[in-house]
């Protein structure tokens, strides 16, 4: 019969927790291998120990000797019965419920199900006359029973995220057994790593330019490669840089590289203020659902973000003024192909591949404040503005990145631009000559950056609300078509220069206030007379 998995196991494996004695069973357990085990080895091993606990229990239950009946294939079984499985190791078991049963070779029989105490659920058959478990009901010279390997290994695959979430929790609770890369070993039989070894691994980087170096890289220069078992010596040293604050892991998942933190660029330290937003929650804002189509095809970092999809190929993004100003990219979920992820690291170092030209930049991945920086020389070559249009694509490995500024032949054409008073941005119509490719509805020339991140300085300061800052900006827009209207991207764009939000507050605050008026498509006007009963 069939064997498959019921509530009992899923809440068994919520239940799940690690004991005082699991810890120190662990820690034997990595003292006899002498190297690290990753999260899935540590969760086998102690998957096997509770549940060989368990079946020395069962053995030693009664099993067979009449205060529970033994399985025999051949009598029928009712729903509530208990009875023990001597090929399960003596495992007990209730019946659940019963059915009919044919197959050719055997005929009619019945099915039971039946509930085991390992908190599977599995199926046998009852009422059949004809095999051998009747006459030697304990199996003796039969199939092998189910191991506790089988049973663990089961757990494991149906239930292994949950329990290594778990695992991994209770071991970093107790402390003891630390954990580095995937991987655990007890804290106190590490190879010792001392202050000079540490030393001698910041003036490594230092002379490599901060890094990145590998761990390998690193143990070279300490002169220690060949002394102990070389896989727990690459753990400790991981363990002991990681504990300084002078070092920072910068590798993407599965790769452990090192770099030094005092000589990481300055917006990785302090990221740049251009970019700090709050991320809005799905369904915070109530939109029309044209307006909810617009907000998804700007794909706004910050933005109620989709389940990151398997995906390769190009990724195309329009390039906003705070990513223009600050040098880097945003970091949204489609592009979980191409810039790499990592467990713990905060940032991640990588190569910038100027498609166009193959001239290779240093660049960083900041997965918490979603974005990559180091594109400020790219955007200089190409005299990209605001607006700009730009491709992504896969590098030849996952430290790799390759960007291309679409360019084209200069034109000079009327286009958008902002410049600053001491009190307001102040936006206007100008001709420029624009070499590389552009989405009109988004496309924002400075004048004079200087002001203009002066008066975005003194709105920061000040008391502003997004209210105010939109209403400021649209009657600014609005006078530059002659039409007096204003695409719902293009204030988004221009907003912000102001002001760092994702779409939806900016096209809420298009539906709440009556003075904005929709005309069709994604364009709105502004009505003087209802902006007089709301004053800003």
């Amino acid at each position: 019969m069939t064997q498959k998995q019921k509530q009992p196991a899923a809440e068994w494996a919520e239940s799940f927790s690690l004991q005082p004695a699991d810890c120190e069973h662990l820690a034997t357990l990595l003292l006899e291998a002498a190297t690290p085990w990753s999260t899935e080895q540590v969760a086998l091993a102690l998957l096997e120990r509770r549940l060989a606990q368990k079946k020395t229990v069962h053995r030693q239950s009664s099993c067979g000797n009449g205060t529970v009946e033994v399985y025999r294939p051949g009598e029928d079984y009712e729903a509530g019965q208990a009875l023990c499985f001597p090929l399960l190791g003596g495992m007990p078991g209730e019946v659940l419920s019963a059915r009919d049963g044919f197959n050719p070779a055997d005929g009619e029989f019945r099915v039971i199900e039946v509930t085991c105490d390992d908190n599977f659920t599995r199926e046998f058959a009852s009422a059949l006359p004809e095999h051998a478990l009747n006459a030697d009901p304990m199996g003796v010279g039969s199939a092998e029973p189910e191991t506790v390997d089988e049973s663990a290994q089961h757990l494991l695959r149906e239930h292994g995220a949950q329990l290594q979430v778990q695992i991994e929790a209770d071991l970093h609770s107790a402390g003891d057994i630390v954990q580095l890369a995937g991987h655990w070993f007890p804290r106190d039989l590490l190879p010792e790593i001392n202050s000079g070894y540490l030393n001698l691994a910041e003036a490594a980087l230092d002379v490599a330019g901060g890094g990145p170096l590998t761990t390998e890289e690193i143990l070279l220069q300490l002169g220690v490669a060949a002394e102990g078992d070389r896989k727990l010596m690459l753990f400790s040293l991981n363990f002991a840089l990681q504990q300084d604050d002078r070092f920072d892991e910068v590798g993407p998942a599965g790769n452990v590289l090192w770099f030094l933190r005092s000589m990481e660029p300055p917006e990785i330290v302090f990221p740049p203020g251009r970019l700090r937003c709050r991320p809005v929650e799905a369904d915070a804002y109530a939109l029309t659902p044209e307006l909810e189509r617009l907000a998804r095809c700007l794909y706004d970092e910050f933005s109620p973000q989709p389940e990151a999809q398997a995906t390769e190929g190009p990724v195309e993004l329009v390039l906003t003024y705070p990513h223009r100003r600050a040098g880097t990219l945003p970091l949204d979920a489609r592009m979980a192909h191409i810039f790499p992820a990592a467990l713990i690291s905060r940032c991640i170092k990588i190569r910038l591949c100027d498609a166009l030209s193959g001239e290779q930049l240093p660049g960083w991945v900041m997965q918490r404040e979603r974005f990559v920086s180091g594109l400020s020389p790219l955007y200089e070559k190409y005299a990209a503005p605001a607006g700009a249009r730009i491709t992504l694509l896969p590098g030849t490995d996952a430290s790799e990145a390759l960007v291309r500024i679409e360019r084209r032949n200069a034109v000079s054409e009327w286009v958008r631009t902002v410049s600053a008073t001491e009190a307001e941005l102040r936006f206007g119509m100008s001709k420029r000559a624009v070499g590389v490719r552009y989405a009109e509805e988004q496309m924002i020339a400075v004048d004079d950056v200087e002001a203009v991140e002066a008066a975005w300085r003194r709105l920061e300061e000040s008391a502003a609300t997004l209210e105010q800052i939109v209403l400021s900006v649209f009657r600014e827009l609005v006078k530059l078509t002659p039409q007096g209207t204003v695409h719902a991207k293009t204030l988004y764009s221009a907003v912000n220069v102001a002001w760092r939000t994702p779409p939806e507050p900016v096209f809420a605050e298009l539906l709440q206030r009556p003075y904005y008026q929709h005309v069709g498509d994604a364009y709105w006007s502004y009505e003087p007379d209802a902006d007089e009963r709301y004053p800003d």
